[in-house]
């Protein structure tokens, strides 16, 4: 609930076949969100297209190198109500564009790189907002934590949400797992086996 999504609003999520943008994709989708999802390389999209996006957008194809271009095109000019941001220094400056007026970026990460320092009054011009939440910032009480899982699982329960486990690693590949994850050779989450 890092921002409140409705129903019909334009969602850009970026990585959307990653461990985050896999469970992201699908929750937004169940609240009723148009979703544009980024990703690289034909198999990462069509996973997400079987995951229920509107629009995949391939980062790494001829045509999704302007993949600010494809949005604004998708949303006929207006942009998106939310972008979702974990990819930071490469993503940033698209996502400022794309995003419509009154709109909010969500940035949750940095696989690319911290982004540059921000002056506020870029924000000014489109009244954007900016959501940073962490973990432990945002889960800071028992009751915050439940509550998240206990909506967490009741979606995995009741199937409206499906996990993908991309690889199961031993311990002593735990090196191996974070270059996996670092490549971007993975899709959905990725495991790692502590003991026997």
């Amino acid at each position: 609930d890092s921002l409140d999504v409705q129903p019909g609003d334009w969602v850009l999520l970026h990585a959307a076949a990653g461990g985050a943008g896999f469970l992201m994709t699908q929750l937004l989708k169940h609240i009723g969100a148009r979703v544009i999802g980024t990703a690289g390389g034909p198999e990462k999209v069509e996973l997400v297209k079987s995951l229920g996006a509107d629009h995949v957008i391939d980062y790494r194809s001829e045509e999704g190198k302007d993949w600010v271009k494809t949005v604004m095109e998708i949303t006929g000019g207006r942009g998106v109500d939310v972008v979702y941001d974990s990819v930071g220094k490469d993503t940033w400056e698209g996502s400022l564009a794309v995003v419509k007026r009154k709109g909010t970026i969500v940035w949750f990460g940095n696989s690319s790189g911290p982004i540059p320092p921000l002056p506020l009054n870029r924000l000014a011009p489109k009244c954007v907002k900016i959501a940073r939440p962490t973990l432990f910032g945002y889960i800071a009480t028992r009751e915050e934590f439940e509550g998240y899982a206990n909506e967490l699982f009741g979606l995995l329960t009741s199937r409206a949400l499906k996990v993908k486990i991309h690889g199961l690693y031993a311990l002593s590949d735990v090196k191996q797992a974070h270059m996996d994850l670092e490549g971007r050779k993975t899709t959905g989450k990725i495991l790692i086996k502590v003991s026997e």
